[in-house]
């Protein structure tokens, strides 16, 4: 497993590192954010309202399929589904690399996939049609293509097992995009398609109502305001009795 992409050492020159740089601009976000998954047993779609902050500042709240909260308060991390004895809370500092990625992303980007790449040698591909420059990481048993179209914007990213290039297990493209701030955009439309086992699978992410490095309440991020009466353990085992 790779270390948390925080940790590693940039490479400027890299696009990978370009993007990231910018998404790094972005301390507070507000939005919400639609996802369809579907596969072979139907489409299931959540709902979420999203408020972000660095460092380590998050309110989720999911209002379907169920209802569930998510605070963390720059130390601590917390989360609560309805109607569940108990919730999760750890210190941020002793969360696991995909919930510390996960926490730390800026929402609506991908930037989940950059910091497992950060670190990795840049690959320069030839242009494909529509996507004028492309780039690739080989991470582990991973091999990532990056590619981007006139304007720079990151349009599609697909994931190889690192033996075999020419079949992605998972791809995602990227549309819709809006500027947050001088050359950094946000897709408001994602669409994910994944391969496991011969099984198709899809997901399909809209942002709406996105704002960029705007005043939040503090409030927000303050867990006693969420989780009245909520008894809280370590380990996701310990929630049911």
């Amino acid at each position: 497993m790779l270390a948390v992409g925080w940790a590693l050492p940039a490479r400027a020159d890299s696009m990978l590192e370009q993007l990231w740089a910018g998404y790094e601009r972005i301390e507070s976000v507000r939005g919400e954010i639609r996802r369809d998954n579907t596969g072979p047993g139907g489409t299931v779609r959540t709902l979420s309202r999203v408020y972000y902050q660095r460092p380590d500042r998050l309110n989720v709240e999911n209002v379907m399929p169920v209802q569930r909260r998510i605070v963390a308060d720059g130390e601590r991390f917390y989360s609560y589904i309805q109607g569940d004895p108990k919730g999760f809370s750890r210190p941020i500092a002793e969360l696991n690399e995909d919930m510390l990625i996960n926490l730390r992303k800026v929402p609506g980007t991908g930037m989940e996939h950059l910091a497992r790449l950060r670190g990795a040698a840049e690959e320069v591909l030839d242009a494909a049609d529509g996507f004028p420059v492309r780039r690739g990481y080989e991470a582990g048993r991973i091999y990532a293509v990056l590619s981007f179209d006139e304007q720079g914007r990151w349009t599609r990213l697909e994931l190889f097992p690192a033996e075999d290039r020419a079949h992605p297990s998972a791809s995602y493209d990227y549309s819709d995009f809006q500027e947050v701030l001088s050359g950094v955009w946000i897709p408001l439309r994602q669409k994910g398609v994944f391969h496991v086992q011969g099984v198709e699978s899809t997901e399909e992410v809209r942002v709406e109502a996105l704002q960029v490095n705007v005043t939040l309440d503090p409030a927000l991020f303050e867990a006693s305001d969420y989780f009245s009466g909520i008894t809280f353990v370590d380990s996701f085992d310990k929630i049911a009795p």
